[in-house]
C-alpha cells in the first residue's frame, strides 16, 4: 500500500516477489467517517495484531484500516405458504454503517398482504405461527408495509434510526413477518438474514 503526500491519494498493488500487479485506487474506499478526510499521508505503520494505520499531516490523525463488512448470510427456515414455497430474505447493499445502504427485501410471499421486518440479536429456531421465529433477543419492528402483487416486500434499513441502536462490531438477524390469511395459524415468516454491522 502507498501513497501520495501532495493530493491525499492511496493505492495498494500485488507483489509476488518478483511482479507487481493488481494496481487498485483506494483513496475513496479509505475515506474517513464523520467529517474527516487524510489529506496528506505521511506513512504507515503495522501493530503487533498485524492491523495496519495511515500517518495523517494534514489533520494530526492516526486512522486503522478496517477491513469491509462481512457479507449477510441467510439462514433459519422459511416455512411452506400459501403460495407453495417459502419466503426468503434477500439485501442490496451491506451493514456498512459509513455507507447506510442496506436494503432488506423478502420474497416469495402471498401477494398484497400487510407484514414487517422484525430484528433481534442472537439466533434460534423456534415455532411461531406458521414459520418459524430466527431471532433470540432484542426484538424490534420495523412499520407495518404491505407485499406487492408478487408478494414481494422491500425497507430502506437505517442504521442511524431507531427503536435499535445498532454499533459497529454487532451483528443483527432480520425477518419478515406476514399475514398468510386462510392457511393454519393465519401468520407466517421468512427465512433470517445475518447482518454483521461495522463502520467502513
Amino acid at each position: 500500500i502507498y501513497a501520495d503526500y501532495c493530493n491525499g491519494s492511496i493505492w495498494s498493488v500485488a507483489y509476488n516477489g518478483t511482479t507487481v500487479s493488481n494496481f487498485v485506487n483506494r483513496t475513496a474506499e479509505l475515506h474517513p467517517t464523520g467529517g474527516h478526510s487524510i489529506n496528506n499521508p505521511t506513512s504507515f505503520g503495522q501493530d503487533a495484531n498485524g492491523e495496519l494505520y495511515i500517518c495523517d499531516l494534514g489533520g494530526g490523525e492516526v486512522y486503522r484500516i478496517d477491513a469491509l463488512c462481512p457479507t449477510p448470510t441467510n439462514y433459519c427456515v422459511g416455512a411452506i405458504n400459501s403460495t407453495g414455497g417459502g419466503s426468503t430474505m434477500g439485501f442490496t447493499g451491506s451493514g456498512s454503517m459509513s455507507a447506510n445502504n442496506l436494503q432488506l427485501f423478502a420474497f416469495g410471499n402471498p401477494p398484497n398482504v400487510n407484514g414487517q421486518f422484525l430484528y433481534g440479536q442472537g439466533t434460534a429456531q423456534v415455532p411461531v405461527y406458521n414459520g418459524f421465529r430466527c431471532y433470540a433477543s432484542n426484538l424490534h419492528r420495523l412499520p407495518v408495509i404491505q407485499t406487492d402483487s408478487f408478494g414481494d416486500a422491500q425497507w430502506a434499513f437505517d442504521v442511524n434510526a431507531p427503536p435499535a441502536v445498532i454499533l459497529p462490531g454487532s451483528t443483527w438477524n432480520f425477518q419478515f413477518f406476514y399475514r398468510d390469511q386462510g392457511v393454519g395459524a393465519g401468520a407466517n415468516t421468512s427465512d433470517a438474514l445475518s447482518v454483521p454491522f461495522c463502520v467502513h
